[in-house]
């Protein structure tokens, strides 16, 4: 597992309130260890820039051949920073390229929106 790979996780919580739902989330952790909790962005694809204007468009492809494996419009919502444990994500899909990982990272606020971990520890 590294900075930019994606992966799917079966609970998310919701980022305008509502149940949680599996989605896709890019791992931005710098740093990643074997059974440390990471950083993930969630991913959607019903939400649209003029909604979400802190949003980075990932590359998609019809037929799936895009790096990501998305096969619709898909963003990054860097506000929807989540910090989880690996053993919560699924399987992973695809990676996003540098230059979008970058932007992604750019956005990043300081907290997360949900600490799925139960753990209170200080990000580092």
């Amino acid at each position: 597992m590294k900075p930019g790979d994606i992966f799917r996780l079966e609970s998310a919580p919701s980022l305008h309130g509502g149940d949680p739902k599996g989605r896709y989330v890019v791992v931005v952790s710098a740093d990643v260890f074997l059974d440390q909790p990471v950083f993930v962005v969630a991913c959607s694809s019903t939400i649209r820039p003029e909604q979400e204007p802190e949003c980075v468009a990932l590359p998609w492809h019809r037929q799936g051949l895009a790096r990501t494996g998305f096969r619709k419009p898909t963003w990054a919502v860097p506000r929807w920073l989540l910090k989880v444990r690996p053993s919560d994500l699924g399987r992973q899909v695809g990676d996003v390229p540098r230059d979008k990982l970058n932007a992604i990272i750019a956005m990043l606020p300081e907290d997360p929106h949900a600490d799925l971990t139960n753990e209170t520890e200080p990000r580092t």
